[in-house]
C-alpha cells in the first residue's frame, strides 16, 4: 500500500478556520475607534460584601485603637491586627485593635448591602501609644467606613 503524501487529512479545514478567526479579530479591531471610554464618576458599590474601617493617624507609634461601629447587621469582623469585639446591642459593636497600627484599613466587616453604607457609622473612642498604652489626644485622628 502506498504511503499518504501531503498534508494530513483535515489540515485544510483547520487552516480555513484559523483564517476565519483571524479575519473576525481584524474586523473587530477595526470596528473599535481605538479610544476606550473609562467609566465616568464613581461606580456604585452594591450587593453584599466586606467594607473597611479606614483609620488615619498623625503618629507612627500607635499601639491600640478603640472604636464603635453602629448599623445593622454587622458581621464577620476581620483584622490583620489583634482584634477584640463585643456587641453593645444588636446593631452596635465595640472594637479594639492592637499592634503596630498605622494609617490604612484596620478592620473589615461584612454587610448585606454595600450601597446602604449611609446607615452605618464609626466613632473613634480612644487611641493609645505602643508600649506604654498611654492614651492620646484624638486631634488629627479619624475613622471612616469605606466600600
Amino acid at each position: 500500500r502506498a504511503a499518504h503524501r501531503g498534508p494530513p487529512r483535515g489540515a485544510g479545514t483547520v487552516r480555513h478556520a484559523g483564517r476565519i478567526v483571524a479575519s473576525a479579530v481584524v474586523v473587530a479591531l477595526l470596528a473599535c475607534d481605538g479610544d476606550p471610554k473609562p467609566p465616568t464618576g464613581p461606580q456604585p458599590v452594591t450587593g453584599p460584601g466586606f467594607v473597611r474601617v479606614q483609620f488615619t493617624t498623625p503618629n507612627a507609634d500607635d499601639g491600640a485603637v478603640y472604636f464603635t461601629v453602629r448599623g445593622a447587621p454587622i458581621d464577620s469582623l476581620i483584622s490583620v491586627y489583634t482584634l477584640q469585639s463585643a456587641d453593645s446591642s444588636p446593631d452596635e459593636k465595640q472594637v479594639i485593635t492592637a499592634g503596630a497600627i498605622r494609617t490604612g484599613g484596620i478592620v473589615i466587616f461584612w454587610v448585606p448591602d454595600r450601597s446602604a453604607l449611609a446607615g452605618y457609622t464609626v466613632v473613634l473612642q480612644q487611641v493609645a501609644t505602643r508600649g506604654s498604652y498611654e492614651l492620646r489626644d484624638l486631634e488629627g485622628y479619624s475613622v471612616a467606613i469605606i466600600p
